[in-house]
């Protein structure tokens, strides 16, 4: 045997266990028993333990394998977004792994690996092209299989028919059992699920499976993953609890299971027992994922201290804070476990990014949960508060005081590194979030920022929550950069404005990507042929008798240079739902307009569910039953921005006649006084006349509008 992870059976398994696998074979499909006959005795009858790599990428593939029970799986390339590697494809009972590379260049495309302790039927590669001579049927059953990789031949995206947790409780006072009839009762109103302890296994399986020899493949071996095969063919989702202290059960359960699922009190030892630490090591070996339940106190505002248990578990994939009390948060938990969790991606776009808390409210209001969030620039900060557990109500509330209130943006400094201080820009990040962890928000959440350095994008999914909002908002030249381990960060609209990917590659549950970049065709006025220079434009903005042009200043070139890159189809697929609210005639900094823009994004969001309300698989997906029509809508007060342009344009004057009177009585006392001997009173009546020249010009073209 080349393969030196697969070991020789000592006795071939039962005929009803090969009657099952060629039942499940598209290899035999259709073929004669002569051919079947011919086939079977080709094959080398082997097993191989659970979390065990067979053949590498780059392998010669020797042999086809033929599973019989238990799973194989073929693991593509490692996705730059998570770390991780993609699963290609799974191989269940009856299922063929090596026939592709058999028509292909010989050689595994990436890593063969038992997911579960399993037994195979080997069959040498040689063996077979002579056994496909005698019974041509093969070859037209080998061409088929390729078909599972043409696109459109079946759903691209992999897809498992059923996944197996093995739960480790963290502390002999974790309430196990009662958070296994929740959890178990949530995921089961829409998938099938068994939650299986050791007393239950023990009574199905008998004592020996649970006795100390788990290397040695037998008899009471092939019962387990015959039972464990049929518990997953009849349920989605299997969950395996371990024995708290360690045992041989819990090390089995470990090695035929898809992911670690450690349950633990928050204010518990985060210091892991021995169960967890050799399942943990176990997972962390073969790239499987470990994932940790807190348990909150029912009384819990803001979770803390998540810090402790991660710097334990260095490998841990994903953190859940659930209140058991509350059913939203255990039925969160199941959408996340089950691949249904709800993701929210928020884009970039200045003091836009108001609406997205008017995306938030609409969703809410439809019933529509959140389960993770994360963005870039505004849409990251934004997406921060969604996840820190905060009601639209009070998003609007704290980013009017941040931006309005603080008005970092007016905080100019010298243009060395940018144009604002960078205390002034830190602060409202600061009083957003405080000391809080990303870790410790009550959802998942990520920010994308872009380093310098190395001109590659950085996702935030750990450390201080405020350091990672002002990364991902640093608008190049007009914020200062952030300084993260070596890192220089700035905004993440850089390289990625809608970060719809990122999010993929987190939750297979349905994404809702909300855009308030994309065009703005109001950046320059109708009557611009060509761009003025800055003195044209300082000048029109002091003389009385010319009008402003409407063209970009600094910070809208730059805020609407970050939105350019999520702009085009390529950035929204991926995205079950985009929303695009109304928002182009907005400025960078025009954060005073948050009411409107709440409006414009809970409107904007209803108009995209309504179109879809007739769909049922679609509001399905988003946990409705139905929708009535039409939703509502918010007024949105455009007449509070008419107000703000009529009291900028008065404050604007007033900034004009000011500086008008003082040169007018300048003029008018200093020089006439000189060389034409005019009393001064008369220079200084000439500075009066000089400030009233632009409400002169003002009440004129208002006299003109009102005749026109």
């Amino acid at each position: 045997m080349v393969y030196p992870a697969l070991r020789p059976s000592t006795v071939a398994p039962s005929t009803e266990d090969i009657d099952r696998s060629i039942a499940g074979c598209a290899l035999l499909d259709g073929l004669p028993p002569a051919a079947v006959a011919a086939f079977l005795a080709r094959v080398e009858w082997c097993y191989v333990p659970g979390q065990t790599t067979i053949a590498r990428k780059g392998d010669a593939c020797t042999h086809l394998l033929w599973v019989v029970a238990g799973r194989l799986r073929l693991w593509g390339e490692v996705l730059r977004e998570t770390g991780r590697r993609a699963v290609v494809e799974d191989a269940g009972v009856g299922e063929v792994l090596g026939d592709v590379e058999l028509q292909g260049s010989g050689r595994h495309s990436g890593d063969v690996e038992a997911m579960r302790d399993s037994e195979v039927g080997a069959i040498a590669v040689g063996a077979f092209l002579q056994c496909a001579a005698e019974h041509p049927l093969l070859w037209r059953n080998l061409a088929r299989s390729l078909l599972r990789y043409v696109p459109g031949a079946q759903a691209p995206a992999f897809a498992p028919k059923s996944e197996n947790f093995v739960v480790v409780a963290a502390g002999d006072d974790v309430p196990l059992a009662e958070f296994a009839e929740q959890l178990r009762a949530a995921i089961g109103r829409r998938d099938p699920v068994t939650w299986l302890p050791m007393s239950e296994v023990d009574a199905q399986c008998g004592q020996g499976v649970l006795g100390d020899d788990i290397d040695a493949w037998t008899e009471t071996d092939r019962g387990f993953a015959r039972w464990l095969g049929a518990q997953e063919r009849s349920h989605r989702f299997v969950f395996l609890e371990a024995e708290r202290g360690g045992s041989s059960w819990t090390a089995r359960a470990v090695r035929n299971a898809d992911h670690v699922l450690v349950v633990a009190r928050a204010g518990g030892d985060p210091r892991p027992g021995p169960a967890e630490q050799a399942a943990i090591a176990a997972m962390a070996a073969s790239g499987r994922s470990v994932m940790l339940v807190l348990l909150e106190a029912d009384d819990t505002q803001e979770p803390a201290g998540t810090r402790e248990w991660l710097a334990y578990r260095p490998t841990l994939e994903s953190v859940f804070h659930v209140r058991s009390s509350e059913l939203a948060h255990v039925e969160r938990l199941a959408r996340h476990l089950t691949g249904r969790a709800i993701g929210l991606v928020l884009g970039g776009g200045g003091a836009r990014g108001s609406a997205h808390i008017g995306v938030v409210k609409a969703l809410r209001e439809l019933g529509v949960p959140i389960d993770l969030s994360g963005g870039t620039s505004a849409g990251g900060g934004v997406a921060c508060m969604v996840a820190a557990g905060r009601d639209p109500a009070r998003m609007a509330r704290d980013s009017d005081h941040a931006f309005v209130t603080l008005a970092p943006f007016q905080a100019f400094d010298i243009p060395y590194g940018s144009l604002l201080q960078r205390d002034a820009v830190d602060r409202p990040a600061k009083w957003l979030f405080g000391d809080t962890d990303i870790e410790d928000l009550w959802l998942p959440w990520f920010a994308v920022s872009c380093d310098l350095v190395t001109g590659k994008m950085v996702v935030h999914r750990r450390g201080r929550a405020w350091k990672a909002v002002r990364a991902t908002t640093s608008l190049p030249a007009v914020l200062p950069p952030i300084h993260i381990r070596g890192k220089v960060l700035v905004d993440g609209g850089v390289v990625n404005n809608t970060p719809v990917a990122v999010m993929r590659q987190l939750s297979r549950g349905p994404c809702i990507l909300v855009d308030v970049g994309g065009a703005d065709e109001q950046m320059v006025g109708d009557d611009v042929l060509d761009l003025p220079t800055n003195l044209d434009m300082v000048v029109a903005g002091l003389h009385p008798l010319l009008s402003r042009r409407k063209t970009p200043n600094l910070g809208a070139v730059v805020a609407q240079t970050m939105c350019v890159s999520g702009m085009g189809e390529e950035n929204r697929r991926g995205a079950d739902v985009y929303i695009a609210p109304a928002v182009a005639g907005y400025g960078v900094v025009d954060f005073a307009a948050l009411t409107e823009l709440v409006a414009l994004g809970y409107n904007a969001t209803m108009e995209a569910f309504e179109r879809r309300a007739d769909d049922p698989e679609f509001l399905a997906r988003f946990g409705l039953t139905s929708l009535s029509t039409p939703l509502p809508r918010m007024e949105v007060p455009l007449w509070e921005g008419e107000t703000r342009r009529r009291r900028a344009e008065r404050a604007g004057r007033v900034r004009i006649s000011v500086a008008l009177a003082l040169l007018g009585a300048l003029v008018g006392t200093a020089l006439p006084s000189v060389v034409f001997q005019v009393p001064v009173i008369e220079g200084l009546g000439v500075g009066v006349i000089a400030g009233l020249i632009p409400w002169l010009h003002a009440w004129l073209g208002d006299a003109r509008e009102r005749s026109a």
